[in-house]
């Protein structure tokens, strides 16, 4: 009883502390926003995994809520140190573009990508027998996917999307069709592969450009936005439970869990499911490592170089084990168990450094950096459930990728009879 009760008042605590931080840093931080979603919903879900609604979830030890607790003060710490670093810095120099791309036109340039994203996902449709969104089994035909470098093509469409719908002033300008149409057409592209991240990744990364570049929207459309993209979420999470609900979790969720809870707060399970487990992975982690098995000394954090480096191992294939069926590690997961806590806040420390000295430096105004950094943004809020910078090569790719076409879009003139160019707008203005 004591037990529970402290869990649910530090669970209260840390929803508070999540709701107040988002509320006063959004106001203090301004243009540096984008360092808040990660140490939010850190908190947010944290402060959930202490109403536990699975019989897997158990209490904490004294290292996880140190693990806990500290990571948002490493990230913070990462970000303030590299911000000031950053502004400390001389005039910055424009960004030279490469002299194959400095007389290229932009519209082509776009629509080249668009065409050559598009073979590729061709190709990887092609030896998997079938497009995984029309497919009978979505999973059996995702997993069924060709791998090799050329998959690596695929990511030129979410530069193509993000390029294309980041830079008209009003999507629904007649000036700006052709960069609607590429964007659209690069979406739905990526709906094909029938993945959350695949889509969620291009969607988010335009959605915080746009409020870079063009300002936040006003805050009744920003709510209205908010509540239709959380609807859409966990419409979706119970369309998708349904499709199997003879599995263990889906049928635990579907009859014990759901009509155990009150009717209001049904619709919001998924967010909890989204979260709080993920928690129980990591509490699961620290007590296999290294109590159970020795640190991996970097095998879990290097998989995405996995056909250049032996002995790369997934998170998942322990934490399936120790927490199933909660797979989903944090991106603190792998890092404690490659080295423990010290490792976990360098990892916090250097995710804030990438955002900090990004997002300050998008403050210039330069078109390329502000893709650039919304993009980080997003990865970075991706890590509440896994760390996509050491499972994926792909930011490799668009990161670098946004940063030079954005810096070309910007160079680039306005289409006839269209509104003129971001880079005449100024910073925070509405669109």
């Amino acid at each position: 009883m004591i037990a529970t009760g402290f869990s649910h008042a530090a669970g209260l605590a840390l929803l508070t502390a999540g709701g107040v931080l988002a509320i006063g840093g959004a106001r203090r931080l301004g243009p540096l926003a984008g360092l808040l979603p990660l140490p939010v919903l850190w908190l947010v879900g944290a402060g959930l995994a202490q109403f536990p609604l699975f019989p897997i979830q158990r209490p904490w030890s004294g290292t996880m809520w140190l693990l806990v607790l500290l990571v948002p003060l490493a990230f913070a710490l990462g970000a303030a140190v590299a911000a000031a670093v950053v502004r400390s810095r001389a005039r910055e120099r424009a960004i030279r573009l490469p002299a194959a791309l400095a007389g290229v036109r932009l519209r082509p340039l776009l629509l080249a990508l668009l065409l050559l994203g598009l073979a590729e996902l061709a190709h990887q449709f092609a030896g998997a027998g079938g497009v995984p969104l029309l497919s009978g089994n979505i999973d059996a035909t995702r997993f069924a996917q060709p791998r090799g470098p050329t998959v690596l093509l695929v990511d030129l469409l979410d530069v193509v999307a993000v390029v294309a719908l980041v830079r008209p002033p009003r999507l629904t300008a007649p000036g700006w069709r052709f960069e609607l149409a590429l964007g659209l057409t690069a979406i739905a592209a990526l709906a094909l592969q029938a993945s959350r991240g695949s889509l969620l990744l291009p969607l988010a990364t335009v959605a915080v450009a746009r409020a870079m570049v063009w300002g936040i929207p006003p805050r009744r459309t920003l709510v209205a936005l908010a509540l239709a993209g959380l609807a859409a979420f966990c419409g979706l999470f119970y369309a998708r439970v349904a499709q199997h609900p003879d599995r263990p979790f889906e049928h635990d969720l579907l009859h014990r869990v759901v009509p155990s809870r009150p009717l209001w707060e049904r619709p919001l399970l998924p967010a909890y499911v989204a979260l709080a487990p993920n928690f129980e992975v990591v509490r699961g982690l620290v007590g296999h490592f290294p109590t159970v098995e020795p640190f991996a000394h970097g095998a879990f954090s290097t998989v995405a170089f996995n056909r250049v480096i032996p002995g790369t191992r997934l998170t998942g294939s322990v934490s399936a084990r120790i927490t199933p069926p909660f797979t989903a590690p944090t991106f603190a997961g792998s890092l404690w168990a490659d080295g423990g806590l010290a490792l976990v806040w360098v990892g916090a420390a250097l995710l804030g450094a990438l955002n900090g000295a990004l997002l300050t430096r998008a403050r210039g105004g330069a078109l390329g950096w502000r893709l650039t950094a919304a993009y980080a943004v997003v990865l970075t809020t991706f890590a509440i459930y896994d760390s996509f910078f050491t499972q994926y090569l792909d930011w490799l790719v668009i990161g670098p990728a946004l940063l030079l076409v954005g810096t070309l879009a910007q160079r680039a003139p306005a289409p006839a009879g269209a509104q003129p160019s971001p880079a005449r707008r100024p910073e925070g203005a509405r669109a």
